[in-house]
């Protein structure tokens, strides 16, 4: 019997959407437009424009300044660049010019009205060209059919058209733990199965007769097919538990391991053969004190996105009462003598910005971190305010992250997800 790998990937990757990336990986989907137009911008971006065209002098002038700014990103990498350089001589332009002051030439307050409509449309532009969360968010509401497979009502499966809901760990029956390599396969047998849930074995199954292929008759069946090997079924399995392997010691002895050379490979053949460097070496990240040295001028702090809390799993069990009465907001913490220089007060709900946008979590002080480093946590929106958004773009640590093409890792192309520069300060 043959087993249709393509169409389980597409459903894998459906179950994905709704439990893993929504919204934490949300942010490593790519925009479906060809080039970043800031006149077809989220409505998030079109609302900031609106606020800060008041400090444009001529609406003529705006609408060239925000063309002025879409050409420059549709150079990728370089034209952010020219964008963070040419803000940064606006600045030092304002800094000249000083505050308005009473009697000064029109010639002057023209010039400093329309260097802050044009800073404000760069910030904003340059934030849009990079909320790929908000793009991905964008993208979904796009698509002409989603469907979902989720255990809960996340902001992703609300915004699906079928919703099919799935079974926990708990509510399967399954030859489990045989990917985690200890010699070992157990019995996972379903305490119970509650309303239309199901467990995702069966949900491909049922799908794929139903699209003309050929699969197993029962969930059952498929685990009878895949213990053949072992000479069981599936109730003879459940009633023994687990299986073990042979345990052998040393065969790296017999057999070698499993590099192209048969060796421990820290000069790695692979990556040479690919044209890369072999050798394993430190590459300073795309995104620091130390290759952005510039850029850490306006955002000083290293961002680690890694807090992992036990209460939760990624995104997952938000909606749980009794889990967010242990956390009921997200934490980021700051040591107490940044948290001093900043003015922030423990407890206090405060801004972390980084040059794609910002987003607000609860301080909380921690005198084991370096005062250089900010931790915060991932994963975060608010079941208790309106759908489906539900306040996912409120706390989501993965808007400030970069998620550009350009500083991906060139060998196996991994964004830096859990860290960027950043500010930090008060709501």
């Amino acid at each position: 019997m043959r087993i249709q790998k393509p169409f389980l990937c597409i459903l894998f990757v459906f179950f994905l959407w709704g439990t893993w990336i929504n919204p934490v990986f949300s942010q490593q989907a790519q925009t479906t437009e060809k080039a970043y137009d800031p006149l077809k911008g989220s409505q998030e971006i079109k609302k900031l424009v609106k606020s800060y065209s008041q400090y444009a002098h001529s609406p003529k002038q705006l609408e060239s300044y925000r063309k002025e700014i879409a050409g420059h990103l549709e150079q990728g990498e370089k034209g952010q660049e020219n964008v963070q350089n040419e803000l940064q001589q606006i600045d030092a332009t304002l800094k000249a010019l000083g505050d308005k002051v009473e009697g000064e030439s029109e010639k002057i307050t023209r010039e400093r009205s329309a260097l802050m409509a044009k800073r404000k449309l760069m910030e904003v532009d340059l934030a849009g060209y990079r909320l790929l969360a908000l793009n991905a968010t964008e993208a979904l509401k796009k698509l002409e059919f989603l469907v979902v497979i989720d255990f809960f009502l996340t902001p992703t499966a609300e915004l699906a058209d079928i919703f099919l809901p799935a079974g926990t760990w708990l509510e399967q029956d399954h030859v489990a733990d045989n990917w985690k390599r200890h010699g070992f396969v157990v019995a996972r047998q379903k305490c119970v199965e509650i309303g239309e849930a199901w467990q995702d074995h069966k949900i491909f199954m049922e799908l794929g007769k139903r699209m003309g292929q050929e699969w197993w008759p029962t969930v059952q069946d498929s685990l009878d097919y895949l213990l053949e090997p072992s000479g069981l079924t599936w109730e003879q399995f459940k009633e023994k538990g687990y299986l073990r392997g042979e345990m052998v010691y040393q065969k790296y002895k017999e057999r070698g391991f499993s590099t192209p050379t048969g060796k421990v490979e820290l000069y790695s053949t692979v990556l040479e053969k690919w044209g890369y460097d072999p050798l394993p070496k430190y590459t300073e990240l795309p995104e620091s004190p130390v290759s952005k040295p510039e850029l850490a001028e306006k955002f000083p702090f290293i961002l680690n996105a890694g807090y992992r809390t036990p209460t939760f799993f990624h995104s997952a069990n938000r909606m749980q009462p009794w889990l967010r009465e242990i956390r009921p907001d997200p934490i980021v913490e700051i040591h107490p003598d940044t948290a001093e220089k900043t003015g922030i007060k423990e407890g206090d709900w405060v801004w972390i910005e980084s040059p794609r946008g910002r987003v607000k979590e609860k301080a909380k002080f921690n005198i084991g971190i370096d005062p250089r480093v900010i931790v915060a946590e991932h994963g975060w929106w608010y079941p208790e305010m309106p759908g489906p958004e539900h306040g996912w773009d409120i706390s989501n640590i993965n808007i400030l992250m970069d998620n550009a093409y350009e500083t991906l890792d060139p060998a196996i192309g991994s964004t830096n997800l859990r860290t960027c520069l950043c500010n930090v300060y008060p709501v």
